[in-house]
């Protein structure tokens, strides 16, 4: 993380090296950015993925808006879309690519100091694939 001269903006980045035995592994080189500006973060994230064997490349990113205070109720949505490339393993390899995107909003809201409720919707579709359509409701004990 990397703070910036403009108030409350700062740049993200990093890079995983994944590696589950020879010859599978994975890298991934990401950059983004972290807006806090009053009740509101704004956060983006773009990724590029490396998987191997294959070389397979692809590119996805995420983005979203938190809206609230700790201690009292968060409401925000989440959007990314992108690809997915590896290749399969066995007699005979396969190279997969899925092409998706995926929705969430959530709201968080405390009912006494320590303890609240979260409820979250969430959308996944990988093109060809499959697709996931769900909320969950849950409570939670801050200690």
């Amino acid at each position: 993380t990397l703070a910036t001269p403009i108030p409350g903006f700062m740049l993200t980045g990093g890079w995983t090296r994944l590696q589950y035995g020879n010859p599978v592994s994975g890298r991934i080189l990401r950059g983004g950015f972290i807006q806090y500006a009053g009740k509101v973060i704004l956060q983006g994230t773009v990724n590029f993925n490396n998987n191997r064997p294959g070389n397979h490349k692809s590119v996805d990113g995420i983005g979203s808006i938190q809206v609230g205070q700790e201690g009292h109720i968060w409401v925000g949505a989440t959007g990314g879309a992108g690809t997915e490339a590896w290749q399969t393993q066995g007699l005979f390899p396969t190279n997969v690519q899925f092409d998706g995107y995926n929705l969430s909003f959530f709201t968080r809201k405390w009912i006494t100091r320590s303890f609240g409720v979260v409820f979250r919707y969430s959308y996944f579709i990988k093109h060809t694939a499959y697709h996931s359509n769900g909320g969950e409701f849950r409570f939670f004990w801050q200690f």
